[in-house]
């Protein structure tokens, strides 16, 4: 058997279908399947534990169920535009093996998906969490029907969100906090603001994936190594300038212009996914 035994805790398919009209505005059913598969034998075991109806700006839940196993689901009506469903689901690790979450997909995939107007987002849970023998972690799941919204939505629309679980062999990277990050609305980190000299940049911040390094944003920050993880697509000119670098671990497979992204020539166009720049090796992840 593999060392690093592994279990996927799966949330799938939500789908968002017209069932009729209500004010002026259409009725929208929307299914949370959450379901899960285990490659394993032993004692390796993290379910969902429990679901709670969290807050509710016009919406309705219409039923819930599938706790107590590595499958869950719900179903909730949004009734207008500007509704809003939040529900609160518990992991819970029941073996006798440390897990850790090495990754969060899907959210973005779906968000880019129409209809636009339906907005997924998750909170509360992030790649490297750790997720101890015997220990509970609980996350938030968010559905928004958007307020300005003006058209009816004529499609429905799937997420499926995986919650990737490891053994956690003591030997994996540690993400740093998402408090330590500025970053604005669309994804875009601005600051940084704690003293870990190496930083882990997480794919989300308080649900919001993280898609470009901002000019400036670790400038002076003294830090030695970075991570940057699969969602970013873009790092801006001298996003990471002045610092004591001496390790980038680029996780995204892109290439990037780095001695612009150090604060070098300007007129530089060389892209790379990796390389070395002076006292900076730039490594693939």
């Amino acid at each position: 058997m593999d060392a690093r035994k592994k279990q996927k805790v799966i949330i799938g398919t939500l789908v968002a279908v017209i069932l009729g009209m209500c004010v002026g505005y259409a009725a929208l059913s929307q299914i949370l399947t959450i379901t899960g598969t285990s490659g394993i034998s032993g004692d390796f075991k993290v379910e969902f534990t429990k679901i709670e109806e969290g807050t509710m700006v016009n919406a309705t839940t219409v039923t819930t169920g599938g706790i107590g196993s590595t499958t869950a689901n719900f179903t909730v009506d949004l009734k207008k535009p500007g509704s809003s469903a939040i529900y609160d689901l518990t992991v819970e690790n029941k073996g006798t093996i440390d897990a850790i979450l090495a990754s969060i997909e899907g959210v973005d995939e779906s968000n880019g998906k129409e209809p636009v107007d339906i907005v997924y987002s998750v909170t509360g849970i992030k790649d490297g969490d750790i997720l101890n023998s015997g220990e509970q972690k609980k996350f938030q799941v968010k559905v928004v029907w958007n307020a300005s919204s003006t058209n009816v939505p004529t499609t429905s629309k799937s997420l499926t969100l995986k919650l990737n679980y490891e053994q956690n062999t003591g030997s994996s990277i540690v993400t740093t906090p998402e408090s330590c990050f500025s970053m604005n609305e669309n994804g875009v980190i601005t600051g940084y603001t704690c003293d870990d000299k190496d930083v882990v940049i997480p794919s989300t911040i308080y649900g919001v994936s993280v898609i470009k390094i901002g000019a400036n944003a670790f400038i002076d920050d003294r830090i030695t190594s970075i991570v940057i993880p699969e969602s970013v697509i873009e790092i801006e000119d001298n996003a990471i300038m002045g610092n004591n670098l001496t390790t980038i671990v680029n996780k995204t497979g892109r290439p990037f212009n780095w001695e612009r992204v150090f604060g070098g020539d300007p007129w530089e166009d060389e892209l790379a996914i990796t390389g070395t720049y002076g006292k900076v090796t730039v490594i693939s992840g």
